[in-house]
């Protein structure tokens, strides 16, 4: 009789070794996937903090430095040099950050504005003119902080949502 145990419990063993194996191995992988879907929030954290956050804020210095600027040119000041450079200065800056998609062409109409308002202050020409000019800028500078914005808030949504989500799980799982 206990020979007839011994060999039904080694049958029973041999069944349930691959069982245990394979609850383990899916525990394994699935805390594998759910690490890695907390990690994509990580991501979305860190591009909000080295890219969005830092392009808007460099931006809102070019568009401060931009008015200086035409501040100083209206009033035919020589500070129209040291403003340039500040505002070139801020916009290295926000090159500094990467580009989001369609960032890059729309950032290709800075420089050729830059470069038509500086004409146009060398060659003196008529308030209005320059007004426009830097107008234009602006108004190329403000369509990249608008993108900036959009890509800050979509992140900014994807952490939120997955917050709610874990603090289901965390609760579910608290009992």
């Amino acid at each position: 009789m206990a020979r007839r145990w011994l060999v039904g419990s080694r049958a029973i063993g041999r069944r349930l070794l691959p069982l245990t194996t394979g609850v383990v191995v899916a525990i394994f992988v699935a805390a594998t996937i759910y690490s890695e879907l907390l990690l994509t929030h990580d991501v979305d954290a860190l591009d909000i903090a080295s890219n969005s956050g830092p392009s808007i804020s460099e931006l809102a210095n070019a568009r401060a430095e931009l008015r200086l600027l035409e501040r100083a040119a209206m009033m035919g000041s020589p500070d129209y040099a040291t403003r340039r450079r500040a505002l070139d200065l801020a916009l290295a800056a926000y090159r500094q950050t990467p580009y989001y998609p369609g960032e890059a062409a729309m950032y290709r109409r800075v420089p050729p504005a830059l470069a038509q308002l500086d004409a146009l202050v060398a060659g003196g020409a008529p308030q209005p003119r320059i007004d426009a000019a830097v107008d234009q800028l602006d108004a190329a500078l403000q369509d990249l902080t608008e993108l900036n914005r959009r890509e800050l808030r979509t992140a900014s949504r994807t952490i939120g949502r997955g917050a709610r989500r874990r603090n289901v799980y965390a609760f579910a799982l608290d009992g």
